[in-house]
């Protein structure tokens, strides 16, 4: 009997600490769950914010280019300004506004600025930063209430100059806080869990659900010892668990920072939501103990007993890694897993959604097996990665999708690993950024494109004609570039209205560019001054393609805003003289060549032999 009473004492023990273990086990699972959890929301809704300032600031550089311009060409044209800003406006859903101010911090220029505006911005400090810093770029103001807007707003600025050089004033992108909440609301998380947006000094700037009035927590710093010492350690991203100075709620929060922008995204997940099934499941662990000693003379319903508790635990847990792995997939486009030999072995229903492609294609199969196309310099650093086990971000490359052709994709994953600490493959997501990358080529078209006649601008010819010279001294090929003024065209705007002189523009780009040749490039440097470039080309041929143009303008008037008049052009060439040439040079001979057209009576072509 006690020996009897020995084994079950042991047992009795041997069960409660098993138990114990197991129980603490959990809530470690639990724990690294809701870490992961938030480490992948914070980082998700940071790399969201980071792509859209990245795409309002290329936006803001386009207007910055539109100002110039118009500076360049006699002044800053309002209507079109304006017009220019509107359109860039209509792109962006998270912008409020797009506005410009002079260099005195008035609001002249934007979407809902009043005429003759008087609205000034110039105690703001992001103003005044960025007029004593001309290198400052683009920066990102704390959180003000629009004068305008009547709305809390961050705005995304950066400073415009005179062509001299000096401040004329700043460009604005102004984002509604709203936007960043409707962003956040957009993630299912608990009723005590919270999604927070800080600045770099931490400071809240919105906040998750909200608490009250915007007022009564934007700049709320007070912060946890807990997230100071984290925060101290990595400034850019970590996780930690505190209670939180605000509620007084014990939570898990992981942070990540936007990009190289000062800003800071937060998730909080609270420990009574997270840990809620290990608490069922650690009193039932513990009922089944109680049940087991009382019970321990059948040594029959005690191991029954534990095979059912451990046998709850472990659906317990599989049901945990479904949840995980259902907000994986609504995380992204679509959820992968690859086994140690990077074979797929799952892949979720997103890929037939977004691509129309079986996800059964790829079970099996390695991503070199797939018709997908990734640049030599991306898929050496993948597979580097990948032979040293590390995770991976952002990595982009096609897929050939069978309704719609060849898409933009981006990948990320990391490592996995049993319980021995063993590789045993990888996970990660997918997610379909064509529509955002076909925005980036749109705006990149819209930098390097006249607005008015649709030919590419002073600044992309240049970067054009140095390369087009450079090839031709390198394989000694001929290339000349013809320099073409509308005449009178300052007396035509003057008879008629600038409207008038933006369609006499028009015609004269429709015929000239009808007149040569499909390798030559036309370009419009500013009013109405135009470069012809022509690769491949003497003077004498030059000299035919150029007086073919000139023709077809002289032979007939113009209908122009219902009157018929009378558009000539002159012109000057200039051709490659030596390995010598450079873009400054054969532009000065060119011009050169022009102004004797101008001096002989204009409406003529000139060449540099005529002067000999």
């Amino acid at each position: 009997m006690w020996g009897l009473v020995v084994v079950l004492l042991f047992t009795n023990l041997f069960v409660c600490g098993l138990v114990f273990v197991n129980l603490h086990q959990s809530r470690q699972h639990n724990e690294e769950r809701a870490a992961i959890a938030s480490q992948n929301i914070a980082l998700l809704l940071s790399q969201n914010i980071a792509d859209e300032v990245r795409q309002i600031e290329i936006g803001l550089l386009s207007v910055n280019d539109e100002i110039r311009r118009q500076m360049i060409n006699g002044g800053i044209n309002s209507v079109l300004l304006n017009a220019h800003l509107a359109r860039l406006h209509s792109r962006f859903s998270s912008l409020e506004g797009i506005r410009a101010t002079d260099a005195d911090g008035i609001v002249k220029y934007g979407v809902n600025v009043p005429e003759k505006s008087t609205v000034s911005i110039a105690s703001d400090d992001h103003f005044s930063y960025l007029r004593d810093h001309p290198d400052a770029g683009t920066i990102i103001s704390k959180p003000k209430f629009g004068k305008i807007s009547d709305k809390w707003t961050i705005k995304i600025v950066l400073r415009y100059n005179n062509p001299d050089g000096s401040f004329a004033g700043v460009i604005s992108g102004i984002v509604d806080l709203k936007y960043f909440t409707n962003l956040f609301s957009s993630v299912r998380i608990g009723s005590r869990d919270n999604i927070s947006l800080r600045d770099s000094d931490l400071g809240i700037i919105t906040r998750h659900p909200a608490t009250g009035t915007p007022e009564s927590i934007m700049g709320f710093k007070s912060v946890s010892p807990e997230f100071m010492a984290t925060f101290g350690a990595k400034p850019d991203s970590g996780t930690f668990i505190s209670t939180s100075p605000l509620d007084g709620i014990q939570r898990t929060a992981s942070y990540s920072r936007v990009g190289n922008w000062p800003l800071i995204v937060q998730v909080a997940l609270s420990t009574n939501d997270y840990l809620v099934e290990w608490r069922r499941e650690a009193r039932y662990s513990i009922g089944a103990a109680a049940v087991f000693i009382v019970f321990s003379c059948s040594m029959a319903w005690m191991l029954l007993h534990f095979w059912l508790a451990r046998k709850a635990a472990l659906q317990s847990l599989k049901e945990n890694q479904e949840k995980f792995r259902a907000f994986a997939e609504m995380s992204s486009d679509w959820f992968w897993v690859q086994d140690s030999n990077f074979r797929f072995t799952k892949v979720s229903g997103g890929l037939l959604n977004k691509l129309s492609i079986d996800p059964k294609h790829y079970i099996g199969k390695t991503r070199e097996e797939i018709a997908t196309n990734m640049p030599d310099g991306e898929m050496t650093k993948l597979n580097a990665l990948l032979a040293e086990r590390q995770p991976f971000q952002d990595f982009e490359y096609f897929v050939l999708e069978q309704v719609w052709g060849k898409r933009y994709i981006s990948i990320s994953g990391a490592p996995l690993y049993d319980d021995d600490g063993q590789f045993i493959g990888y996970h990660g997501t997918g997610k379909d950024i064509t529509a955002r990358r076909l925005l980036q080529d749109e705006i990149q078209q819209m930098a390097i494109t006249d607005d008015l006649t649709g030919l590419i601008n002073r600044r992309h010819f240049m970067e054009l004609l140095d390369s087009e010279l450079k090839r031709a001294i390198r394989y000694d090929t001929p290339l000349s570039i013809a320099w073409i003024d509308i005449d009178y065209f300052k007396s035509i705007n003057d008879t008629h209205g600038h409207a008038a002189g933006d369609q006499v523009l028009r015609e004269m780009v429709r015929i000239v560019k009808n007149s040569i040749r499909e390798t030559d490039s036309l370009a419009r440097l500013g009013g109405d001054e135009f470069v012809l470039l022509m690769p491949f080309t003497n003077e004498e041929n030059a000299y035919e393609v150029v007086e073919r143009a000139r023709k077809a303008l002289a032979v007939r008037r113009h209908d122009i805003a219902g009157k018929l008049i009378k558009i000539s052009i002159s012109s000057g060439i200039a051709s490659l003289s030596g390995d010598k040439e450079t873009v400054e040079t054969i532009l000065n001979r060119a011009d050169t060549s022009l102004y004797r057209s101008k001096n002989s009576g204009r409406n003529r072509v000139s060449r540099e032999r005529e002067a000999v």
